[in-house]
Parts: C-alpha cells; structure tokens; sequence
C-alpha cells in the first residue's frame, strides 16, 4: 500500500528536496568541482592480460588486444618463450572470456598459424555473433572464422559487425562487394585525384565510416603520397529512397598567419555506433613526419565537435553506443588512456591500484557497451611494449540512476523514491 502524505506535508517534503539538490550544486559550484572530483565517483577493476604461466622475460609475456564485444570477451595478440622472432614481435592469437585467458588455436584450428607479425601489420576483430576476423596487411588477406567455419578474402579488413566486415573500400559479405560502386559519392573538391578508399568500421545498421585518401602515385611502399585525407560516412538504407547514401564529415579549418589563408585539416574516422555517432581525429603535419591531432565526434548529420582542449595531442578510437569514447591523450607532460564521458576527459591511469604490476596505461583502444575498456600500456620493470590490460567498471550501490557515477542526480532520485515510499 503506498503511503499517502497530506498535501502540506507532501509539498514541504518535496521543497526540503529539491533545496537539498540546489544547496548542494551551489556548493559544488562555489568550492570550485573539478574533473577530479567527479572521477571519484567512477571505478574501474584494472586486469592486465596475460597468458598463464608466461614469463615476463624479454620479449615473452606481452599481449596487444585488438577488439572487445558486447559478452566482453576480448580478442588479440601475445607472444611466450616460443615466439618465432624472425617472424615478428607476436605469434599466437588469445581470447579473453570471463577470467580465462586460452589460445585461439584451441578454439579455431589454424587460426594461430596466421599469426605472426607486429601489432600494425595484423588486425583482428571479434563481434557479439562470436565470429573472429584476422587480417594481414601485407599480403592483403583477411580470414574469418567461425566454429567450424574458415572464409578467406583477398582484402585487408577492419573491422566487422552483424552487417559483415569492411575493409580498404569494401564491404565483405558472401563476398566481396565494392562501395564506391553504390551510391552517389560527393565532389572531394581538392586538386589532389584520388588514390585510396579506406573503409574503417561498420555498426549493425550497415552505416560504414572511412577516409578517402588524396595525393600522387609513388614507386615505393605503399605507392601513393597522401596531401589529404577526408572522413566520409556511407550508409545503406534499404526502407526510403535513396537507398544508398554518401557524406563527407566535417572539416575543421585554421587560417595559415603567414598568408592569410584558409586551410582544412585531414580527417580520419575510427568507429562508429548505432546511434550513427562516429569518433576519430583531424589535425594537420606540424613539420615533416610530425602530426598534431585532436580527438573528435562526428553526430548523424556529420558536424563535428572537438573533444579535447586545442592544445592537446589526443585521439579517439572507439565508441559504445552509450556515447563513451575512449582513445589517448594528454595529461600535462604526460601520454595516457583517456575515457570521455558526459562531456568529462577522464585519466584511466588515476584507477591503477598501487601494486599493480603495470606502470601506465598509454593507449584504450576499445570500449562496449557495458563499459569494458581495452588497452595497452608499460610493466614495472621492463622497457618493452605493449602489455594489454581490460578496464572493468565497477558496479556503484550509491548510483541510483545507473549511468555509471554518482552525482546530484543520484540525490534527486533517492529523494523521488523516498517520497514515493510504500510500507
């Protein structure tokens, strides 16, 4: 039976909460509330992945994961006292689920076989369907797996979802269909022609987020020079014409002090969601072989927001569908993992327990949807790199709306519930 306040009564209540809320904001206002403070409220359980029974010697012992899906179980590389150095810096594949750390080739077969190489020349995803892809950059292959089930493409793929696997300008499957050939692609407007179509990530809406790739051909690897380099979004939509669908994201600009000018700077999106929101960079070569970048969002209609200050060399390399992005940037003087979420720049370095055996995390790489977050960083002790580690949030009893942190909201809901209270 729920309790019914005279109406006097009821309406005092309800003023005594909501000044309570508003005291309490104009306290955090005046006592200055910074980032920091709000980063108290979120923690995170830090897992370093490692393989069992592999000894942090040399080279042995370090692991790069590449994806986590929405189970989160996390896919990737690691090498052990019988990695095959002349073959690369990695040798065998690993899945993460739940604890347990297994070699994929006891789930897979000659999966493992494939493996070898460093981080940048191999790529591996996993999606919620528990498919695995494994790609080659060099020799442009790319395997997906499936228990019991092997394909094999003459492509370097990216990323896949439920709506398949894209990669370079393709979408793959049931095989291997061209992009560029659907659809109506805008005007680059650049004196520079074409050279590449690059496809990066596909959510399970079949929208496809990639770059486009302007400047000259050249007669070494990788056999083009690129000036330029444009973010677009492709989408097919199979219930209201036009089915296919083609933009080009946003372009930041800068005005050159030395003439006056005005310049765009080169654009690279990473992922995308299913809310259609996609995170990257854009940013510009500083001095020969030097870039600057600044992590960014794109929304639906390809407008873009920087997410980090000016000033910062950032990037963005994944979103959930929760809109939390993770990436690098900096912290002062110093390279980490970042998280951004409600609008906050969070340092993962500030959750690492104090006898951790990593040192820092440098780079989250992935995040799903319930807020796992993948990465690399540095071991205490050794000088080599990369040693992967899987952020868990930990669930907060005093988070009562459930977005992961504990603020006046949260006061506001215990007073709404407390008014609402049945014996």
């Amino acid at each position: 039976m729920r309790i019914f306040y005279p109406t006097k009564i009821k309406e005092r209540l309800r003023e005594c909460a909501f000044s309570a809320v508003i005291g309490l904001g104009v306290l955090a206002l005046a006592g200055g509330a910074k980032e920091a403070k709000a980063q108290e409220n979120l923690r995170y359980d830090i897992v370093r992945l490692k393989m069992p029974n592999v000894k942090d010697e040399g080279k042995s012992g370090r692991s790069y994961p590449y994806s986590i899906n929405n189970h989160g179980e996390v896919i990737g590389m690691y090498c052990d006292e019988t990695s095959i150095y002349y073959r690369g810096e990695f040798d065998h594949n690993f899945l993460y689920d739940n604890g347990d750390m297994i070699r994929m080739s006891s789930l897979l077969g000659e999966c493992d076989s494939h493996c070898y190489g460093d981080t940048a020349d191999n790529h591996m995803v996993i999606n919620d369907l528990k498919d695995v892809l494994h790609s080659k950059r060099a020799s442009h292959i790319t395997y997906i797996y499936r228990i019991g089930e092997k394909w094999q493409f003459d492509v370097f793929a990216e990323d896949m979802s439920k709506a398949g696997a894209v990669g370079e300008k393709y979408h793959i499957y049931d095989g291997i269909h061209d992009i560029t050939q659907r659809g109506e692609w805008p005007d680059v407007n650049s004196p520079y022609p074409v050279t590449k179509y690059e496809a990066h990530a596909i959510n399970d809406k079949f929208q496809i987020v990639g770059s486009i790739l302007l400047g000259e051909e050249s007669s070494s690897y990788p056999y083009f020079i690129t000036y330029e380099e444009l973010a677009f979004l492709y989408g097919e939509f199979f219930w209201e014409p036009p089915y296919t669908r083609v933009i080009l994201l946003e372009r930041p600009y800068y005005i050159d002090p030395l003439d006056g000018k005005k310049y765009y700077y080169n654009c690279h999106a990473s992922d995308i969601n299913n809310n259609g929101k996609s995170v990257g960079w854009f940013g510009k070569e500083t001095t020969p072989g030097v870039y600057s970048t600044h992590a960014c969002i794109w929304d639906e209609n390809g407008s873009i927001t920087q997410l980090d200050t000016p000033f910062h060399d950032s990037r963005a390399y994944a979103i959930n569908d929760n809109n939390e992005i993770v990436g690098y940037s900096y912290f002062g003087a110093v390279l980490g993992a970042v998280l951004y979420k409600d609008g906050r720049k969070i340092n993962l370095n500030d959750f690492l327990p104090e006898n951790s055996e990593l040192e820092h995390l440098i780079v989250a790489n992935g995040i799903n949807n319930k807020s796992q977050i993948i990465g690399y960083g540095s071991l205490h002790g050794s000088t080599k790199l990369p040693y992967g580690f899987l952020a868990i949030p930990i669930p907060l009893k005093e988070d009562l709306t459930g977005d992961g942190i504990v603020n006046l909201y949260d006061l506001a809901e215990f007073a709404s519930r407390w008014l609402m209270t049945e014996p």
